[in-house]
């Protein structure tokens, strides 16, 4: 049986990382440190042996990708579909000001069945039908393969969910740091979780 294993991979930090300001859809570039982060991690996975690459086509994730990339000689293929949730007014926000301003919107969004959405923007269960129907397919693309997926916490979070078939009150439990790399197998019906969150250096975990 053929075993495709996707690494999922969150951008490098941006200054509105480090602010606690929501992108969401916004096109925020990395940081100075986020560049530096996507540089670690292009050399510490520099040996691994991976078919292709992935990237949302926010420019945080795609720059994080592209010297990945240029490493393994690929070239970094653009999916709108593996973009961060859809935060609608609240994106250029801090989540602090709003559950203080706005806290029924807050609780709407922020109940365990994941179907609330900030206004204008998408609920967790869009999201993680969004990203959970991009990676099956790149599963099936590239069966028997391993291949780098660059993203975001919310496509991060959205395709655990929905591939291990979890409840979205799950998406709490997972918290993925910049350019912190999540493993997931899939053989046949069933995903498995390999490894989640690990930072360079990654020592033996590949």
């Amino acid at each position: 049986m053929k075993v495709s294993r996707l690494l999922l991979i969150r951008h490098g930090e941006t200054v509105w990382n480090s602010e606690g300001l929501i992108q969401g859809h916004m096109d925020i570039d990395l940081s100075e440190a986020g560049l530096a982060q996507a540089d670690g991690l292009a050399s510490s996975l520099r040996k691994l042996e991976v078919a292709a690459c992935y990237s949302s086509d926010l420019g945080r994730a795609f720059n994080t990708a592209r010297p990945f990339a240029a490493v393994k000689g690929l070239r970094a293929i653009r999916l709108p579909s593996l973009r961060e949730l859809c935060f609608g007014g609240w994106q250029g926000r801090a989540m602090a000001e709003i559950i203080r301003t706005e806290a029924a919107a807050y609780q709407a969004y922020s109940h365990p069945d994941g179907h609330g959405a900030p206004p204008g923007g998408e609920s967790f269960q869009e999201l993680r039908e969004r990203v959970g129907r991009a990676l099956r397919s790149l599963a099936r693309q590239h069966a028997g393969e391993t291949i780098a997926v660059f993203g975001h916490g919310g496509t991060i979070r959205g395709g655990l969910i929905d591939l291990l078939q979890l409840p979205n009150v799950a998406r709490y439990s997972f918290r993925p740091d910049n350019c912190g790399v999540t493993v997931l197998e899939h053989a046949g019906q069933w995903w498995r979780l390999i490894a989640y969150n690990c930072r360079v250096p990654f020592g033996e975990l590949f």
